[in-house]
């Protein structure tokens, strides 16, 4: 027997939905529009992190050092809009997470209906780590994107039926080849798209096997050139990614260490009470698997067994904070579905306006401290957050001068011979943007600079050579480069009363460069 809903009730569910969305635009638009406003008041430095891949993206490849290549290729694009300047280079993370919102929004619309699509995406906004993801334009804010688009499309992909439309399968295609490109974990979503074909289905539930093997299959075709690369390169960015796994022998403290580290940084970063209540969520969803619908059992998937991992992972070693972001999509949908739609959910729906209000305080708490923090008197400190994003532009401005005095400033190239920061912001803040350099092997390659090489087109030029630690072995091992060598002072980069985070650099200029002079080379 079949049953149909009355026109009166579909006309109302239809004008709710309708409403919802059109709240979640107007929301979305505001947000938007607020952190965009952020982003051209941001009052410190490019992140050391952004500056070098800004420099990626000035020399565009298919592949790159420690992460595949499409955070150079997005810098190379908003370096190219923007004008090099740190308001084209904010933009993007802005729109790319701001996108990236309306996924989740679709998601949670095409599982539970849209008003827990609408408080699917109010949560990730609300919490803290949102605003961070929009500050700052590192790999992060592309992977959310193409990770949320993935979730989306692959659930229409699946529930589609006899009546899939080819395009669907194509979307989510381009989507997670974009996202491989991206990071390495979105090689994780196909993995677990196939665990929920086989488990998490009903059991009288068809699986279109065609599709979703020729997806993957498909999406994987996107690796071909990084690995390629790769390939030419010593298969550095596998290294690279093994290395993040440390292989250090047990010890109790320092696992404890690790695991309040990982979980305290979470439980901030997610907004302390939502983030207790995805977690609540996501536990009481795995108690109850085999009640659970294939919506509950699709996001449960997408969410607890991420993040369960990284949790055993934070007994082992230290976990960046921002490694599970892509977990966080699936458990704020399962969370809005569990309190709007799924029963019991009412008791939820006071903690859950209190955990927006609460996540959204700490986030602009979060934004304010980049205004706040540089004049007051904990700066410089070795509590200092903003410490790592200041003081570049102050590096360059003195860089700047010491090169204006030299002989041949035309013919005088810039070193940073261990520090991939110091080049990649020297790079970006001299207002002439030139190429810079570090003393690596390209043997044995400990960043992107190494990769690119020697200084060997500067044959015959002088050089400015900035380091932190004058007695280092590297240092002698340089001055055996040129004809003469000698010590320009030192620049002391000050962030504050504090001294416990001031930069010191010792500046040497050498003349007459000559890979052939040394032993090194």
């Amino acid at each position: 027997m079949s049953m149909t809903v009355p026109r009166a009730e579909a006309a109302t569910l239809t004008d709710e939905s309708a409403r919802w969305m059109r709240r979640f635009w107007v929301l979305l638009g505001v947000v938007a529009g607020i952190r965009l406003c952020y982003a051209a008041l941001f009052p410190l430095d490019l992140a050391p992190d952004e500056s070098y891949y800004w420099d990626w993206g000035r020399r565009l490849d298919y592949g790159y050092f420690s992460k595949p290549p499409m955070i150079g290729w997005l810098m190379g694009l908003a370096g190219w809009l923007g004008g090099n300047s740190e308001f084209g280079i904010k933009v993007f993370p802005v729109v790319l997470s701001s996108v990236g919102l309306v996924f989740v929004f679709l998601l949670g619309r095409d599982l539970y209906g849209a008003v827990a699509g609408f408080w699917a995406a109010v949560v990730l906004m609300a919490v803290p780590a949102n605003a961070a993801l929009n500050s700052f334009f590192t790999i992060d804010a592309p992977l959310f994107l193409f990770w949320s688009a993935s979730l989306w499309l692959a659930w229409r992909c699946w529930t589609a039926g006899p009546n899939l439309h080819f395009g669907w399968p194509i979307a989510l295609t381009l989507s997670l080849g974009l996202g491989y490109l991206t990071k390495q974990i979105q090689l994780v979503f196909p993995l677990v798209w196939l665990v929920f074909a086989a488990v998490g289905r009903r059991a009288d539930e068809p699986v279109r096997w065609g599709v979703i093997l020729a997806v993957v299959t498909g999406s994987l075709l996107f690796l071909v050139p990084p690995i390629l690369w790769n390939w030419q390169n010593e298969w550095i960015t596998f290294r690279h990614t093994a290395d993040e796994l440390q292989n250090a022998p047990f010890h109790w403290r320092r696992s404890a260490k690790f695991i309040g580290e990982f979980l305290g940084g979470q439980a901030g970063l997610g907004g302390g009470i939502l983030w207790v209540l995805m977690m609540l969520a996501g536990f009481q969803a795995v108690v109850r698997w085999r009640s659970l619908e294939p919506r509950e059992r699709y996001l449960v998937l997408f969410f607890v067994p991420g993040f369960a991992a990284y949790g055993a992972l934070s007994v082992h070693q230290r976990v960046e904070q921002n490694w599970p972001l892509v977990f966080y999509p699936a458990a704020a949908v399962l969370l809005s579905g569990r309190v709007w739609v799924l029963a019991g959910g009412e008791r939820w729906r006071v903690w859950l306006r209190g955990g927006v209000g609460l996540g959204a305080f700490l986030g602009v708490l979060l934004m304010a401290v980049p205004f706040f923090f540089p004049g007051s008197r904990w700066a410089g400190r070795k509590s200092d957050p903003t410490a790592r994003v200041r003081g570049w532009r102050d590096l360059a401005v003195q860089v700047a001068q010491v090169r204006g005095s030299l002989p041949r400033p035309d013919r005088t190239f810039l070193l940073a011979p261990r520090d991939r920061y110091v080049a990649s912001a020297l790079a970006f803040y001299l207002p002439d943007r030139p190429r810079t350099y570090c003393w690596e092997d390209p043997a044995r390659p400990e960043s992107q600079y190494g990769i690119w090489g020697w200084p060997k087109d500067r044959e015959g030029w002088d050089a400015l050579i900035i380091e932190r630690d004058p007695s280092a072995p590297r240092v002698q091992e340089i001055a055996r480069h040129f004809r003469t060598w000698e010590s320009r002072g030192e620049i002391l980069i000050r962030l504050g009363p504090g001294t416990a985070r001031n930069r010191r650099y010792q500046v040497f200029f050498g003349t007459g460069f000559g890979l052939g002079r040394g032993q090194g080379g």
